[in-house]
């Protein structure tokens, strides 16, 4: 991931180490010096200290329009997956934290044409290409 714009003091909640991280990605990928978005993940791992050296796994939430799960407990598939990675749960554009598709934003274009053309950005090649501007720096 790229360096974040912004890193939270970390929490330690039931052995997992968590940080709240910002990064910052251009709205459209062929055009990166123009306008840029933010995007949210929080980076776990487990409290052993030897943890900060594992290698990443970034979960993406299944479906559209829905937030990574904030973990409350060390348990489940996340205990698991702790054993060998620090997990990075990630809010992919236009939801969660990250820079949000909302109603207002939508309706500040005029037409439809203008709406579509902003929401094309919202779609799975883009949130593909923040996760290659951003891994080589994990």
């Amino acid at each position: 991931m790229s360096i974040p714009l912004k890193t939270l003091a970390p929490t330690h909640q039931m052995g997992m180490i968590l940080t709240d991280c910002f990064f910052e990605a251009p709205l459209d990928h062929a055009r990166p010096a123009e306008e840029k978005i933010a995007l949210y993940g929080r980076a776990v791992r487990d409290d052993a200290p030897a943890s900060a050296s594992k290698p990443w796994l970034v979960f993406l939430q299944g479906g559209p329009g829905f937030a990574a799960p904030r973990p409350l407990s060390h348990s489940g598939w996340l205990k698991r997956a702790l054993r060998d990675y620090q997990v990075l749960l990630f809010d992919t554009r236009g939801n969660g934290r990250s820079t949000p598709v909302l109603q207002q934003t939508l309706m500040a274009p005029t037409d439809d044409k203008a709406r579509a053309a902003d929401l094309k950005h919202f779609v799975a090649d883009a949130m593909f290409n923040d996760f290659e501007l951003n891994r080589a720096q994990v």
